[in-house]
């Protein structure tokens, strides 16, 4: 009788496994599919191109840091002085849970003691946008 069963369990752990990395909703696949291409793997970026978001403050306090990730950011965005003077993509592909995912994965990753964001700040402060 034990042996009836296995099977199905084998398939539903195969269906749940792949449905999860079909849907990428691991933060640091999420990542790495969004993010490592300009920061890096090591989120150290591209030296004059591209800042390091390693132990960035924008990554550890930013507000508007799910914005940034969904609507990018412009060259002439003067008021961050971290960012001054680069651009980003936006990613408004990205649902509230992976924006989330990303950056709990990338605070988690490149600071130090950080803590994680829920997803109700992220849904909050996609709303407030400009």
């Amino acid at each position: 009788m034990k042996w009836t069963i296995l099977p199905f369990v084998v398939f539903v752990a195969i269906v749940v496994m792949l449905s999860c990395e079909k849907s990428g909703s691991s933060g640091q696949s999420l990542y790495n599919q969004h993010c490592a291409n300009c920061h890096l793997g090591n989120g150290e970026g591209l030296g004059e191109l591209i800042p390091s978001i390693v132990n960035s403050s924008v990554l550890a306090t930013s507000d508007s840091l799910a914005c940034m990730i969904r609507n990018g950011v412009k060259s002439e965005n003067e008021g961050n002085s971290v960012f001054e003077g680069y651009s980003m993509p936006p990613n408004n592909q990205l649902s509230e849970i992976e924006i989330t995912n990303i950056i709990n994965y990338a605070r988690g990753e490149f600071l130090n003691n950080s803590s994680p964001i829920l997803l109700p700040q992220v849904k909050k402060s996609l709303e407030n946008c400009n």
